[in-house]
This record gives structure tokens, sequence and C-alpha cells, in this order.
């Protein structure tokens, strides 16, 4: 990797030696110091036999990431808190290219849109009231922990590729040689980096960038039609406003920003495909929908073109940092594509985090979401299916103290399975790298959804582990935690047993994330203390009591272990860093006003270095959770009861 930066940047490592030092105990899972880079056991450590192929791809995305910081942060500084997106921005996203040279076969890119440093992670977060633009203010210490988070990290990265499709490959290395090569061993701020792009490129790229750095939150696309596709008149109709998650927040809005976007339309059906280019500058404006472009016929037979499972899908390849809210004649002529696999998973990925985002939202009913899954029926991509698992659990979160949750079970089993009997358990030859890891999302979803044959072959299995049998380690974490789910003390204790013999750091992760999972008071409550006990490592602590919030029968655990032990929490993560905002997060996924009230009242009095941002994020995710359950419970419900896909 370290060659590829050099020849990409044009720009030699400029020291002597590069270290790499594993760390038993660091509270950051990595660390670029110039020549000396520090990582936690887990961004760097493989072990041929136990470690899996997830953990492998983190592995290199922290390895590269660490090395992209050598020129963005080292040989070029940010001049001040405020760009430290500068930073952060380009060492998530330049990682790709690397990743991409060394293991072309993982389809690296795929990944950008959905990983936790990618632009999945950071419209979730960029659509709250509580969040803050890429170039934000800092003022006092204790707020610069707070953007060490998905606005710097993953919004920054989409950002930065959103420009680069915009002025262009070759323009977009070149800008990046100018920057580093002209303010090397220098401090720089984010118009410096638009100059060199401007310089090599010749487009406005200040005008167009300064409000998705400058501004916070990202834009909702709008699309419908004049008229019926396929009358020879008819133009696409795109008009912008910000996004936000909560219903309530776009009421109280007064945001009147207008972005410039960069827009790519790709008009497409089985046979054919094109792609327009277009620039939303307004509020909205009218495209002419050049079809004679798409068919060698003219528009006295646009009717025909547009009838073969021809479809508009708008922000191809997902370049863009929006969303889109389709008409329904749009999302309609857009099942079909999906179905086919006509569109690219990229595509198909956008298209469903867009609607479940949408429902949410209250911009459409959640219903509209679940039926239009079915076109996903025979789906084989690894990342689609990564995005349906995110936006199913967060209804299996919503509904699970509801009398839904076992019909959301039954849907679940139903959309999960065909996945899990194309793959079975067991890895096949020269299988794809995405195969690999889409085996354990079937798995862990039919497993909690209650499949028997599921179930009862991951009991199997853990039974033979006990014995000393090899278990594959892409499968383990999975076969945990469906034991945990329909385990006892007996199960428990072995785990606590084998948390505390293990030497492997992956696997002492793996079992500390199935300890959350039990369904007994007692055991959670057990959890929780073991969390904060000499035998878990102060690093590791958050992450297992994550586990508690995660879990319906465990969030008020999990609120009262943060309550009474919060001068503990204070005294390991109160410096100021991002540690204590990782330990807060985790209870925002639950929709009972109970918790709401309990951790409003808490944090009302309390002191949060570093964590303020932080509680008022949470907060706004229940709020928003309660009123989403309140809006749409029932009609859920009733949709799902008897329901087949």
């Amino acid at each position: 990797m370290l060659d590829f930066y050099e020849k990409y940047f044009n720009i030699p490592y400029p020291l002597n030696t590069l270290d790499m030092i594993a760390i038993p105990d660091f509270s950051s899972l990595a660390m670029e110091n110039w020549g000396a880079i520090t990582f936690r056991e887990v961004g760097l450590l493989v072990d041929e036999k136990h470690t899996s192929t997830g953990s492998k791809e983190l592995i290199a995305e922290v390895i590269a990431h660490e090395l992209a910081h050598q020129w963005f942060g080292n040989l070029v500084t940010m001049e001040w808190w405020t760009h430290l997106w500068l930073n952060e921005g380009f060492a998530s996203y330049i990682p790709y290219l690397a990743i991409e040279k060394v293991f072309p076969k993982w389809n690296i890119w795929e990944r950008f849109v959905t990983n936790s440093h990618g632009t999945g992670s950071a419209l979730r977060l960029d659509s709250l009231v509580n969040t803050h633009p890429i170039e934000v203010e800092v003022y006092h210490p204790d707020e610069i922990g707070e953007i060490f988070d998905e606005v710097s990290y993953a919004k920054g990265a989409s950002v930065i590729r959103m420009l680069a499709e915009y002025i262009g490959e070759k323009n977009f290395r070149d800008g990046l040689r100018y920057y580093l090569k002209k303010h090397s061993y220098k401090n720089t701020e984010t118009v410096h980096l638009w100059q060199a792009f401007e310089k090599v490129s010749g487009l406005p790229v200040q005008k167009m960038m300064q409000n998705w750095t400058g501004k916070s939150g990202y834009p909702l696309i709008r699309a419908s039609l004049t008229s019926p596709l396929g009358t020879p008149s008819t133009k696409l109709i795109l008009s912008q406003e910000r996004f936000f998650l909560s219903p309530v927040s776009k009421a109280k809005s007064k945001d009147k920003t207008i972005w410039q976007i960069p827009i790519t339309l790709q008009f497409k059906n089985s046979s054919k495909n094109l792609v327009q280019k277009h620039f939303l500058s307004r509020l909205s404006q009218a495209v002419e929908l050049r079809m004679s472009d798409f068919s060698p016929e003219k528009y006295a037979t646009a009717k025909k073109v547009v009838s073969n499972d021809f479809c508009i899908k708008i922000n191809a390849d997902e370049a863009g940092f929006y969303r889109v809210a389709y008409s329904k004649e749009l999302l309609d002529k857009l099942h079909s594509p999906v179905a086919k696999k006509i569109l690219s998973p990229i595509d198909r990925l956008g298209i469903v985090r867009d609607l479940f985002a949408l429902a949410e939202a209250g911009e459409i009913e959640t219903t509209e979401v679940l039926q239009f899954l079915s076109a996903y029926k025979n789906e084989d991509s690894f990342i689609v299916w990564t995005e349906i698992a995110g936006g199913i659990s967060r209804l299996e979160q919503l509904l699970a103290k509801t009398s839904a949750k076992d019909d959301l079970k039954k849907f679940i089993i139903k959309l999960f399975l065909p996945v899990f009997k194309r793959l079975g358990w067991n890895k096949k030859k020269n299988e794809e790298h995405s195969d690999t890891l889409l085996r354990t999302i079937a798995i862990s979803k039919l497993g909690r959804a209650g499949h028997s044959s599921v179930i009862k072959e991951a009991r199997k299995r853990f039974a033979s582990l006990k014995r000393g049998a090899h278990m594959n380690p892409d499968l383990r974490s999975v076969i945990y935690r469906v034991v945990a789910i329909r385990g006892g003390k007996k199960e428990f204790d072995y785990f606590i047993k084998k948390y505390k013999e293990e030497t492997l750091h992956e696997e002492k992760n793996r079992i500390g994330g199935t300890l959350g999972d039990f369904q007994s008071d007692k055991i959670l409550c057990e959890t929780a203390n073991f969390a904060l006990s000499p035998h878990v490592r102060t690093q590791d602590t958050p992450s297992i009591l994550a586990g508690l919030a995660l879990n319906p029968l465990g969030r008020m655990i999990w609120l009262k272990c943060i309550k009474y032990n919060w001068d503990t929490f204070l005294s390991r993560y109160g410096d100021g860093g991002h540690t204590l905002s990782h330990l807060i997060q985790p209870i925002a996924v639950s929709p009972e006003k109970k918790h709401l009230e309990y951790f409003k009242t808490f944090f009302a009095s309390r002191p949060a270095p570093g964590a303020l941002r932080t509680i008022e994020q949470v907060l706004e995710r229940m709020e928003n959770n309660v009123l989403w359950l309140s809006r749409n419970g029932k009609k859920i419900s009733k949709y799902l009861y008897g329901r087949k896909i």
C-alpha cells in the first residue's frame, strides 16, 4: 500500500522507517504517529486460522487509513480543528483506492457505501438537527473529541467521492498532487484544497463545495414527471430541500440551504444504458428527458422504449451525498429492474436505503418499504442484503415490545431463507469473497428470528467447538449469538470462562459481543458487572455494554449501569476523547418513552466532557423512534399479520 500511495501522490514517503505497533489496551483503533503507527491488536494482527474474512477487511482498511495519514495529516496538517476533515475525510476515502489495487477481488468500492466510515453512516448522522458542518468551529478542548464522528470521517469521505466524480479521476489525482506538494510541511485550510482542484480542473469547485462542507445536513431530491413516461414532451422535475430524520424537526426547520448538486441520471433497461449528467443549483428545475438518445427510434415510439423494464435511476452508483424521493410512477418503474438485477448492486442498495430512511422520517408509510422488498426476493449481493438487514434490524428494535414482533420474525425468515439455501453453512471452493460475508448475515437473521433448523445446526456446531473441534472463524460470532439468544446460565458461564482464557483479542471481542444477547435479566446484570471487572480491558467495556443497550430486555439494565457507575466511566473516559460518546450511543435504538425519560433526566445534571452533542443526538433519535412507533406501529402490525413476501 505504501508503494501505491507514493506513486498515486507522486511524493515519496519521507522518513527512513515506518513501524506498525500493536498495543494491548489502546483507546483508539489506531493512531497515525509519523513513522511509528500504533494499533489495537484487532486493527493490525491476523491469525490465519482464527481471523474472520470481515476482520481481514477491517485490518486492511485500518492500515490503509493510517498510511494515508502519513500524507494527509502528517506531511500536510490542518491549520485548526475546524479543518479536521482534511485529515480524516481523505484518510477515509483514499484507502479504498489502495485496497482496490491490492485486493481487486474484494470489490471494495461497493463496501464504501455501507461501511462505518462510508456513505450510509454519514447519511444517518447528518439527518439529525444535532449534527454539525464538516467545517465546524471549535472553541474548547472538550469539543475536539465530539467532532471525531461520522461527519468528519464518513461525510468528509463521501463528499470527496462526489467531487472526484464531478471533476474526473485525472483532475482529482492531479489536484491532490498539487495540494500535497505545495503545502508539504505546512498547515492548510479547506480553501487551499478547493484552490488546488480549481487550478487543475478549471471548474468552480469552491462555489460548488462551500455548502457541502460549510453547512449541516444534506438535500433530499424529490423527483416527479410532468406527464406519464413515454409522452414525447414529458420532463423530469427535480427539487431539493434539507432532509431530516424527524418530521418534527422538518416542521420546525427554517433551513433554506441550496446545495450545488451534481446529479447523474441513469436511463436503463435490460439491453441499454444511458447516463446524463446535470447540475441542480436551484430549489427546483425541469430536466428534459432525451429519449431519442436512449433509443435509435424517435419520440414517436417513446412508449415502446419505456415499456421494457425501463427505469430512471437518480444518483447513479450513489456517488452523490443526498437521498432521493421518487414519485409513485418513477418508483414503480424501478421495481422490475431491481428484481431482474438490471441495476447495479450499489444502485439497488441506494433505492432500498432511501426508502427505509423516508419511512423513518414519515415521508412514506413503512409498509411501502416492506412491499417494495418483494423486488429483492432473488437478490444475491452482500452489500444490498447488508442494507436490508440494517433496515430490518431497526424494525426489530421498533417492534420488540409489540404484538407484531412474532409476525416480523416470520417475515424475516421468508425474506432471508432463499439466501441461506443458496449459500448453506459451509464455504464452497472458489467462493466469492462477498458470499462468505453474506452467509453470516443470512444465518444471523434466521437464527435470531427463530428458524428451527438454523438454531439446531448452530447448537450442534457449538457443541463440537466445546469438544475441541475447529470452527470457521467467519461463523463463530453468529453461532455464539444464536446460541446465546436461546441459552442460559450454562452457556453464559462457558463464554465467561472462555473470555478469561482467550489470548486472541478478536475472539475476546466475539465473545464479549455475545454476552448482551441472553434473554435473562439475571444474566444481563452479570454481563454488566463483568464488563466493569478487571477481566475486561477498559477499551472493551463500552462494546460489551452496547450489547445490553441493543437488547430490548437489557436497556433498563444498561441505563442503571450507566447511572450507578458514571463516576467510574468519567474517570476512565472523561478526558475529552470520543470513547464516552461511543459508550452512550447504543441506547439511541430504543423506542420506549420510559428509557427516553430516564436518559434525559440523568444527563440533565451529569457532566459528560466531549459527549454533549452525542447526548443530544441520542435524545433526538429516541424521540423520533417513539414518534415512528406511534405513527406506524399498528399499520406495520396489520400489514405483517399473515403476510407472505
